[in-house]
């Protein structure tokens, strides 16, 4: 049996992977974060959520990124997804933010929290001994919180 059966061709299918993983990552994001009052709730739900990602069996890092790497120069659709993906974790963090800081700081702090993140993944995949004695996902964490606070936010 072929997956090429259902799709055009391998940009199809991957397109397709990655719509599904984009739709069942934010709706993840969505639940984790709805029964939370505070920016500090979500924020840490979040962080937490991708903290225990990297403990699991099954983490092989992020699925854009490696899509982004492999087909990004050759594929403008997948180039253009895996941008739509991170544009959604941008607003995502960004309404967060804007509970605790003005609308620049928010915006600018939010793509920090998506690099930070990205940072994690490639931190948690290199599988370091720092990496068991000072996990990616909570340092990202605690970076977050100081950003945050620089940026003349509370939490």
């Amino acid at each position: 049996m072929t997956f090429y059966r259902y799709y055009a061709d391998k940009e199809a299918l991957i397109l397709a992977i990655l719509k599904q993983k984009e739709s069942e990552f934010m709706q993840d994001l969505a639940q984790i974060t709805a029964d939370k009052a505070s920016a500090r709730e979500k924020l840490f739900a979040v962080f937490d959520y991708y903290h225990r990602w990297f403990t699991c069996e099954t983490f092989h890092g992020c699925m854009f990124t490696r899509a982004l790497f492999e087909y990004g120069a050759s594929s403008p659709a997948i180039r253009e997804q895996c941008s739509r993906f991170k544009s959604l974790l941008w607003q995502f963090f960004r309404d967060i933010l804007l509970q605790v800081l003005k609308p620049e700081p928010a915006e600018r702090v939010a793509m920090m929290m998506v690099m930070l993140i990205d940072g994690a993944i490639a931190a948690q995949q290199a599988e370091s001994a720092e990496c068991r004695e000072i996990p990616p996902g909570v340092t990202a964490w605690s970076a977050a919180k100081a950003l945050i606070y620089s940026e003349g936010g509370t939490l």
